[in-house]
């Protein structure tokens, strides 16, 4: 796994009452219980990630399994917003396993805590991804978003995606189909 340089403070902001001090590295296999930690209480704070609180639990000897088997030899990463010791936010995503999907990077997931958004932490996140793609020799790195989660479709233009479609009716939260904008940001020096 490429290592990313630790970045204090992203984008140089901090929120009221916030410690200015982001670490952003790799997620490895002795965060799962963090990570696990992290991802069930992201299941409950936000509407937009895939599960509902009910459906699914992030069991660390799932998520351990996980960072070993599957995101080594360069395919994936999941990196991880840390403060005080702490993990409140990440960015999963992997590259296709064939020749003609090897240079596309999707994002499989990304969030981070409600009492941490706001001071650059997503964007330091995607900011590492980024690096991290173009240090993988990637050529593209797609995502989806829900219609309706404008603070992540801003983020998102604001590092440079593109909008590329809609998928109607894509996603189903309590009772409601939800369209996703499929995005994309194109790495032109790759």
């Amino acid at each position: 796994m490429t290592a990313i340089a630790a970045v204090a403070n992203p984008r140089n902001e901090v929120g009221p009452g916030r410690a200015a001090e982001i670490e952003i590295r790799p997620v490895t296999a002795r965060d799962a219980e963090a990570l696990s930690r992290l991802l069930n209480r992201l299941v409950g704070e936000s509407p937009y990630l895939g599960p509902e609180p009910d459906e699914q639990e992030h069991r660390p000897d799932r998520l351990a399994a996980h960072l070993e088997q599957n995101l080594s030899g360069g395919r994936g990463i999941i990196v991880g917003a840390f403060r005080a010791g702490a993990l409140v936010g990440y960015v999963e995503a992997s590259s296709g396993g064939f020749r003609a999907n090897a240079h596309v990077v999707s994002v499989q997931g990304i969030g981070v805590l409600k009492a941490h958004q706001g001071g650059g932490i997503g964007h330091g996140l995607l900011s590492n991804l980024v690096l991290w793609a173009r240090r993988q020799g990637k050529h593209r790195l797609a995502l989806s978003v829900r219609e309706d989660n404008e603070p992540a479709r801003a983020l998102y233009r604001r590092l440079g995606f593109e909008w590329e479609g809609t998928l109607r009716d894509q996603s189903r939260s309590q009772g409601v189909y939800r369209a996703e904008h499929i995005m994309a940001l194109i790495l032109k020096d790759n």
